[in-house]
């Protein structure tokens, strides 16, 4: 088996997987098979059944695409998916570089909704707060629950320029935070960029594994020796994967001959990538978290399994099969786990992870954002009551400008608390009147809070435990001890 094409999942929100994209032939002639064994004999004669015989009105695509489903359903491998014809033609087409969508890799999370797995920075997705970890529960106001990451990715890209409402809920948070996201063209980051770090550390940090992120570590590395750093830190946090001759590429750069990956396939047949060079390296220190996943675990792992580092941080995802994508006669195409990975040591990636030799805990959760109730449907003047002017009232209260009573009665105070936002925003005083405009300006400094509080955490945390780890092997270096 050759790991031609390995590719990242699809950024609109497609499924974070180690794939292969190949051609097969069309369908040959099948190996008789003896009258009354043949597993397909039911499903032509229901096949037959139905059109020629069902009262109403049967469309076949309809049949044979629910047909396929079921049996890649059937598999209990949530990587393992159909793609009719347009939806094979649309996944290929973001394989190629820019595409319309959000910005988020997904995959299924633990309880069945879909995780974001990551977040292309400065993105749609990014720039609207939604975060890595975020489980998506609805879009479009219709649950993600039963349906397949294909579908639901189907649902989130769209037409450019238009929003899509997505209901997030957040590990920490007991409520739904609904975020509206514009599409927009999201072309992601280079894969690879690097960091000089006080303490003369150099930082690399992979985002994904693309088709050039091989070649953009060698000249990153490059770069990174040039200062003489006295450690290397390596970030793979948050990276979803990729190509897996990227890793593999990567790899060879900080490991020395031997074993980096075995692949193992349906038959049991063993295929090792390995290392042939000797290369020469600071001491090196891996940051990973639990959505470091498929490709990038191949590479903590081999760096882990065969001793030239350190992995810091959190359990990684467990994503270690290999899906290939094989086109299909009608246009479509099946993605199917073929194989799966196991590190130099022969340890399971799948199901599995990476277990770091030293462990961050997760950051705290950020505060939870409350539920205001609507606004901006009427203009609002003193003495009114409604939930629209306790709506105002929450939202100055969070703001910090302390309407009083949140009752929903446009007193004094409420009208006091409006007069000190308008001041500090240089808006027109409402002088006892709450305009349409004022709400909006209301709701943009909420908007703007909201990504504040949400914003994705620096993680210190992990930097620090690197920088400690380094800088000790640097003092037991110079000491001998």
């Amino acid at each position: 088996m050759t790991h031609r094409r390995a590719v990242a999942a699809a950024f609109a929100a497609g499924v974070a997987a180690t794939l292969l994209v190949t051609a097969i032939p069309r369908a040959q002639a099948a190996t008789p098979v003896p009258y009354g064994t043949d597993p397909l004999a039911a499903v032509r004669e229901v096949y037959d059944l139905l059109t020629q015989s069902f009262a109403g009105t049967v469309n076949v695509n309809a049949l044979v695409t629910g047909a396929i489903n079921g049996m890649a359903a059937a598999t209990g491998d949530r990587f393992t998916q159909y793609y009719d014809p347009a939806q094979a033609s649309q996944f290929l087409s973001t394989l190629q570089g820019g595409f319309v969508g959000i910005g988020v890799v997904i995959g299924t999370g633990a309880d069945g909704y879909p995780e974001v797995l990551s977040v292309v920075p400065n993105g749609p997705a990014d720039q609207a707060g939604v975060r890595a970890t975020d489980e998506i529960v609805f879009v479009n106001g219709q649950t993600t629950l039963g349906h397949t990451l294909q579908d639901i990715g189907n649902e989130i890209r769209g037409q450019l320029g238009q929003p899509v409402i997505l209901a997030l809920r957040r590990p920490g948070d007991p409520n739904l935070i609904v975020v509206s996201v514009t599409r927009g063209n999201v072309n992601p980051s280079p894969s690879v960029s690097e960091t000089n770090l006080p303490s003369h550390l150099a930082e690399i940090r992979i985002s994904q594994f693309d088709q050039d992120t091989g070649s953009l570590f060698t000249a990153a590395l490059d770069k990174a020796e040039a200062s003489k750093p006295v450690g290397l830190i390596l970030d793979l946090r948050d990276d979803p994967g990729g190509y897996v001759d990227q890793a593999v590429a990567v790899a060879q750069q900080l490991i020395p001959a031997g074993p980096i990956v075995k692949v193992v396939d349906a038959q049991g047949n063993a295929t090792v990538f390995s290392a042939n060079g000797h290369p020469v390296i600071p001491p090196l220190a891996v940051l990973v978290n639990g959505n470091t996943a498929s490709a990038a675990e191949i590479l903590s792992g081999a760096i882990q399994a065969r001793g030239v580092g350190v992995i810091i941080g959190q359990q990684t995802y467990g994503k270690g099969s290999v899906q290939e994508l094989f086109s299909l006669s009608n246009g479509g195409a099946l993605k199917m786990t073929i194989a799966h990975d196991f590190t130099p040591a022969g340890a399971p990636i799948n199901g599995h992870g990476i277990t770091p030799n030293i462990v961050v805990p997760p950051p705290p959760p950020p505060p939870p954002i409350p539920d205001f109730a609507a606004i901006g449907a009427r203009v609002l003047t003193q003495g009114l009551v409604g939930l629209d002017v306790l709506g105002v009232q929450q939202r100055l209260d969070w703001l910090g400008y302390n309407p009083g009573q949140e009752n929903g009665i446009y007193g004094a105070d409420t009208d006091a608390a409006a007069d000190r936002f308008a001041a500090a925003n240089g808006l027109p005083l409402p002088d006892g009147t709450i305009s349409i405009a004022f709400q909006q300006s209301l709701d943009a400094a909420v908007a703007a809070k909201v990504k504040q509080v949400l914003a994705v955490p620096t993680h210190t945390g992990f930097l620090a435990a690197a920088e400690k780890y380094l800088l000790q092997h640097q003092v037991q270096s110079l000491t001998g001890q």
